[in-house]
């Protein structure tokens, strides 16, 4: 049976021989995969259907791969005008990652990305903003670093196989996306903070003014993983406490929507319903604090709340009328 899952497998097999070609297979290869792996399809025989979808995937691999070749080599060849769109800004080391979208007028499918080196000020450029730049662009070059990095492989990976520089440059659009906005709408309201570098890193990604101390400290704890993480995964961990708070709310009655006397009133006299189970369960208390498993069951006022926090947190709450909940101290 075809699942996800095993498609992903077999993606993953017919891809594997790119990294053992010396040289690309031609066009009338390529059409021998396309054309043994539609008549494979046919089989009954479940295993020679799969073969014939890795047959498939592979041509398609090929012809990808032959496609950002023909492209490197094409956009290499001489400096030309492209019309292009900022996608990350890395103020540092003075780079931009461009999408570009059209060359010399005509449009580029699929779009292919480039880092440019500049020399203006980098407050002038955004992500989102769209320029028409005179460009110099040549394949990614680079050495195998220590760990064995191969920073072409990597490259063409993230679909970004090309470097250059500015030769002249016209700005179409200078709006920033709404992304970039929020970042800057996050600075404005987080520059006093002394961490705001490594929360910015962690949230948004964008490591530029994190101090060389703070990223050899993080090398040397080995946390320094969580920079590349960025905000995404982050976001996940945010949501996950999210879902866990609002499973809560199930389990828990609702508050706050009838009076004590009326089930379908308004909620104005003690802000809580009056059917059983909400009087059973009042209060669920959590923490490193708090004894587990441990029910208290006797009546209990909702002005209590107040001064059994301040027992807990060590604040007088002197105009409080509740007594604290001696059970949770």
């Amino acid at each position: 049976m075809l699942t996800w899952t095993v498609l992903a497998r077999l993606a993953i097999v017919a891809t594997l021989p790119l990294m053992l070609m010396a040289r690309l297979p031609s066009g009338e290869v390529m059409w021998g995969f396309l054309l043994t792996g539609l008549a494979l399809l046919h089989c009954p025989y479940q295993p020679v259907r799969l073969a014939g979808i890795t047959l498939l995937l592979l041509a398609w691999a090929c012809n990808d791969a032959r496609l950002i070749v023909r492209d490197i080599e094409k956009f290499s060849a001489r400096p030309a005008t492209y019309t292009l769109q900022i996608s990350e800004l890395r103020k540092e080391r003075k780079q931009i990652r461009v999408r570009l979208l059209k060359e010399e007028g005509r449009m580029i499918f699929p779009p292919r990305f480039a880092w440019i080196w500049f020399d203006a000020d980098p407050e002038v450029y955004c992500p989102g903003q769209r320029w028409t730049m005179q460009l110099r662009l040549r394949p990614v070059h680079a050495r195998l670093n220590e760990g064995d990095f191969d920073a072409q492989r990597f490259a063409l990976a993230n679909n970004t196989p090309l470097q250059g520089r500015i030769l002249k440059q016209t700005a179409v659009s200078d709006r920033c996306d709404s992304r970039w906005r929020f970042i800057l709408w996050h600075r404005d309201r987080t520059r006093a903070m002394p961490a705001r570098a490594t929360l910015e890193a962690l949230a948004f990604g964008i490591r530029d003014e994190m101090s060389q101390q703070t990223r050899q400290l993080l090398r040397d704890t080995g946390t320094a993983h969580l920079m590349a993480i960025s905000g995404m995964h982050i976001a996940l961990a945010a949501s996950t406490g999210w879902m866990i708070a609002r499973g809560v709310q199930f389990i828990l009655p609702d508050f706050g929507r009838d009076s004590d006397e009326d089930a379908g009133g308004n909620g104005f006299q003690h802000h809580r319903t009056g059917d059983a189970l909400s009087r059973t369960t009042w209060l669920m208390a959590m923490g490193g604090g708090v004894r587990e498993g441990v029910v208290y069951d006797r009546l209990v006022d909702s002005i209590d709340l107040v001064p059994t926090l301040g027992a807990m947190l060590g604040f007088s709450p002197a105009l409080s009328q509740g007594k604290p909940m001696v059970e949770l101290l």
